[in-house]
């Protein structure tokens, strides 16, 4: 079971072993993958048997935005913005990830 704890900003993933202990503010983005989640960190990514909502109430008191259905976004790892329909973001790991129209005002909601 993943756990926050806004005291210390942590959160934990399991694994088969045990769980897997994550600075909340590590993460880049998760990226949907059936009921699965791709944890996007700075030079890695972990695979977990969850889904992104379940991530997505997990960071809930954190700078997080649902950009695309298949997407959540650590705010603080945006380095750019490109215009456009939706536009897309380029996060600190150097990806570029597209936003969907609908949540194009949440996402520049941020930054007003």
């Amino acid at each position: 079971m993943l756990k926050t704890n806004s005291a210390t900003g942590k959160i934990s993933i399991p694994q088969l072993d045990g769980f897997e202990v994550l600075n909340i503010n590590d993460i880049v983005f998760c990226k949907a993958d059936d009921n699965y989640t791709e944890i996007h960190l700075a030079n890695s990514k972990k695979l977990v048997s969850k889904t992104v909502k379940y991530f997505q109430e997990a960071s809930k008191g954190y700078s997080f935005a649902r950009i695309h259905k298949s997407h959540l976004l650590n705010v603080n790892a945006i380095t750019k913005y490109k215009k456009g329909k939706g536009g897309s973001v380029i996060v600190s790991n150097g990806k570029e990830i597209l936003v969907s129209d609908s949540q194009k005002s949440n996402l520049l909601s941020y930054f007003k």
